[in-house]
């Protein structure tokens, strides 16, 4: 979402709208509902975030909770080109 690359699933992040309308982090991949992947790289995670890909790809608003979930998730990574 946020760099537009393609990547393995193994990493990359799903966020999900649930059918009862909640948005959040998917750690197990499998929740049923709308969802969006993103890179672990912290400058993918705030790209979308900025731009509001993530909220247009889940058809839902992306509160403070998911954003600094997101952004916790990528403290500690490397970036990479």
């Amino acid at each position: 979402m946020g760099c537009r690359a393609a990547g393995s699933t193994d990493g990359l992040i799903r966020v999900v709208r649930t059918p009862d309308g909640v948005v959040a982090v998917d750690p197990t991949r499998r929740t049923p509902g709308r969802g969006a992947w993103l890179h672990v790289r912290s400058a993918c995670i705030e790209a979308t975030l900025a731009r509001g890909g993530l909220a247009r790809a889940l058809r839902a608003g992306v509160g403070t909770e998911v954003a600094g979930r997101l952004r916790e998730l990528s403290d500690g990574e490397q970036e990479q080109a």
